[in-house]
């Protein structure tokens, strides 16, 4: 079987940093057939370029070199120094593009190139948002002068369209996410509880 590389990310560090890590593992007759370092497939020497690009929700595409960071042998699964966007110091929330390919020397067993592709949805900053509608929810508890459980409405409102969110992130209905997003937004910006 034809080489399949795999990728897999995750923001962390508060949503500042996307940790990206090769999971197509290696080889194995049965159960890995399209995994690293077999002559049927393809061995780590014979990488000659490695690009991870990254499309944001505005569309803006980065590109990162990660030949360097590919070891020889691959083992199992690694993952690559943090990743950054060219001209944005935080990661919007929203859906991305990341595509991971891997090119192999002209003379390698089985040239060629060969990519991946996975379309996260990333919400760090609205979840930060709602979340600071919950403290001040319970900063007013104990004011007398304040109205909490009006604002306790609004957070439970807020958190039932975050999860709805979620769901529709996770079964890949962008535009159902889209929609929760700006709603969201304009819910938490409206309390300001804007994380941005």
């Amino acid at each position: 079987m034809a080489f399949e590389p795999k990728i897999s990310v995750c923001l962390t560090d508060k949503c500042k940093t996307l940790k990206a890590t090769d999971i197509t593992g290696v080889y194995h007759v049965t159960s890995n057939p399209t995994g690293w370092q077999n002559a049927a497939t393809v061995l780590a020497s014979e990488v000659a370029t490695a690009t991870i690009t990254i499309t944001d929700p505005a569309g803006t595409t980065t590109n990162t070199d990660v030949l360097a960071q590919i070891p020889d042998p691959v083992i199992g699964n690694f993952t690559f120094s943090d990743l950054t966007l060219a001209n944005s110091a935080s990661w919007a929330d929203g859906e991305y593009t990341i595509l991971y390919t891997i090119v192999t020397t002209p003379g390698a067993a089985n040239p060629g190139t060969y990519t991946a592709t996975i379309c996260p949805y990333f919400f760090c900053n609205i979840e930060c948002s709602v979340d600071k509608m919950w403290a001040k929810v319970a900063t007013n508890l104990c004011c007398s002068d304040c109205d909490a459980s009006e604002l306790m409405e609004v957070a439970m409102v807020a958190e039932g369209y975050l999860r709805a969110l979620k769901s529709a992130a996770s079964c890949g209905d962008t535009t159902s996410a889209d929609i929760l997003l700006k709603t969201l937004t304009k819910i938490t910006t409206f309390n300001d509880c804007n994380c941005n």
